[in-house]
């Protein structure tokens, strides 16, 4: 009976242990890349050409258009970081405490463009994660059992079958229509 105390006890040290670790690391990752956005002269530059877009609440679809690189790269950094947080990579609470704001105004002047790129790369993939975390810190945020069982689990739920039993599943953007 007391090897087998002393065996949980040792077991349960080294889950949290690891458990412990594994927050620490993403909250330092985490921190990581909003230090280097916040440092980094070429980001900024990006961001200043394309925040009128976002204030205007539309971005020019037009790969012609003079500030569509500088709207690409921007989305595939945040989308970069909504993968991130989608796999449990890089802490959600301080991605939203610090960027929610830009972020959701960003998406929402985005979903024409999100039609475009994948109209025109004929991939309906594209910018999912951005789609996940517009649908997740929107209207479908994770209600109190989820939030617990993603602590248990790690890491935000996506596409995983228990959240369609428990009537907490994510619904897509653009809602998926059937062709006739």
């Amino acid at each position: 009976k007391v090897i087998f105390l002393s065996a949980l006890m040792a077991t349960l040290g080294w889950i949290y242990t690891a458990r412990r670790q594994r927050t620490v690391s993403r909250k330092q990752h985490t921190f990581s890349a909003l230090l280097v956005m916040s440092t980094n002269k070429d980001f900024d530059d990006r961001l200043k050409k394309v925040i009128p877009h976002v204030v205007a609440g539309e971005l020019p679809t037009d790969v012609n258009h003079t500030d569509h690189g500088d709207v690409m790269w921007l989305i595939n950094h945040y989308e970069f970081l909504a993968g991130g947080i989608r796999n449990g990579d890089i802490d959600e609470q301080l991605l939203y405490d610090t960027e929610s704001g830009f972020l959701m105004k960003l998406i929402e002047a985005a979903k024409p463009y999100f039609q475009a790129s994948r109209k025109r790369r004929k991939r309906d993939e594209i910018y999912e994660h951005l789609d996940w975390l517009y649908s997740r810190w929107g209207t479908n945020r994770p209600k109190r059992i989820q939030r617990f069982l993603e602590f248990v689990w790690g890491r935000p739920f996506h596409d995983w079958p228990i959240k369609f039993h428990l009537g907490i599943g994510y619904h897509p953007w653009p809602p998926e229509t059937k062709e006739q």
